[in-house]
């Protein structure tokens, strides 16, 4: 995707406990990515169809993989 960019962004609030943690701030990044680039949303598709259509929970290491994609 030579050429093209996407802006995210993320703030950690620490009186919230699940934005303390990398997991909140993957999820967070990837769904704002996912509404900017039709390929982070087909990526995020697949994630969802891999793990049972969002029946089981990501792990933090494939969360981190589908941000490494793009």
């Amino acid at each position: 995707m030579a050429g093209l960019a996407s802006i995210a962004f993320f703030y950690f609030d620490f009186k919230d406990e699940a934005k303390k943690n990398d997991r909140g701030a993957l999820s967070s990044l990837l769904i704002q990515l996912a509404a900017q680039s039709d390929a982070y949303s087909e990526i995020l598709s697949a994630l969802h169809s891999k793990n049972h259509a969002g029946s089981k929970q990501p792990s933090d290491n494939e969360l981190r993989e589908c941000l490494k994609t793009c």
